[in-house]
């Protein structure tokens, strides 16, 4: 009952509407709620919507990228597995990213200095306009975080430092006017590959095998191209209105021991990971692999 009431004094407010919102060229869903803020940027457009269901919404060129709802399911998933594998924190980078929800979990391990390359300062600065709630201000101030505001297609190949851990943090590949559309591309996935350190690790978000059949088998022939051991899992997101996938690429043998991952979360007091069972989320989605 109270959860109907306050729905019906949501509705109430002033601006509220039915709002589309794009997933894939054919495909689409609506949310009840108001547009709070708008920018053009030389990029892309973009907007800010508090909306009924997904509460504060971060969307670009009219397609959603992060929601207060359940954007822990999608940066704990491209963090926390690999991270836990992980022996030595050196350094970490991010492709992409701009909402800083990334860097604010890579954070929560010993990194030495977290870089990333993000093309749009502009999404950060709705960010830090809109989301401090998510700490935004925190992460983009700490001084283990170092943003660079840059095209990480040229920037990558400059790079003369190895990483750890490597994020691919980017807009869905299956959105032909993406900008970030370069970079899902077997080329570049190798660009990076060459960045990592011998023990390094990378996740890609892949998108959804269902929702984006022919660039989900795309992205994963190419990555199984250049690594020799991954992982392939995923969870659905009410925001996109599908499953979200991320393929975790390692150049030695990937194994989860249950006891090392809980000595881990406990290590780096990560009290929050909503995904204790990280085991049960690979075996679900092996047919994939």
């Amino acid at each position: 009952m109270l959860v109907l009431q306050a729905l019906f004094f949501y509705l109430k407010k002033k601006d509220c509407m039915n709002i589309k919102f794009k997933i894939c060229e054919n495909y689409s869903h609506e949310f009840v709620g108001e547009k709070i803020d708008e920018f053009n940027s030389i990029y892309q457009n973009i907007k800010v919507y508090d909306l009924n269901i997904l509460g504060k919404t971060l969307v670009l060129d009219d397609y959603i990228m992060v929601a207060d709802y359940d954007e822990n399911i999608y940066h704990e998933l491209m963090v926390h597995p690999a991270c836990l594998l992980l022996n030595e924190y050196n350094r970490a980078l991010i492709i992409g990213g701009g909402d800083l929800l990334c860097a604010k979990r890579l954070l929560q391990y010993p990194f030495k200095i977290i870089d990333q390359f993000e093309i749009d300062i502009e999404v950060t600065n709705m960010m830090l306009k809109h989301f401090n709630h998510h700490q935004s201000f925190q992460t983009f101030t700490h001084h283990r975080f170092n943003p660079q505001y840059q095209d990480a297609l040229q920037a990558i190949p400059k790079i003369q430092y190895e990483y750890d851990f490597i994020s691919l943090d980017l807009n869905d590949p299956a959105q032909e006017e993406m900008k970030s559309n370069p970079l899902f591309t077997l080329d570049f996935y190798r660009n990076c590959y060459k960045k990592l350190s011998p023990n390094g690790l990378m996740t890609v978000q892949i998108g959804c095998p269902e929702t984006f059949k022919e660039h989900f088998e795309k992205q994963v022939e190419n990555l199984n191209k250049i690594f020799n051991y991954h992982l392939i899992y995923g969870q659905y997101m009410r925001c996109y209105g599908t499953y979200q996938f991320f393929y975790l690429g390692s150049k030695k043998e990937i194994h989860y021991h249950e006891k090392y991952v809980k000595d881990k979360l406990s290590l780096y007091k990560i009290s929050k990971f909503n995904y204790h069972d990280i085991q049960e989320i690979i075996i679900k989605s092996k047919k994939y692999a």
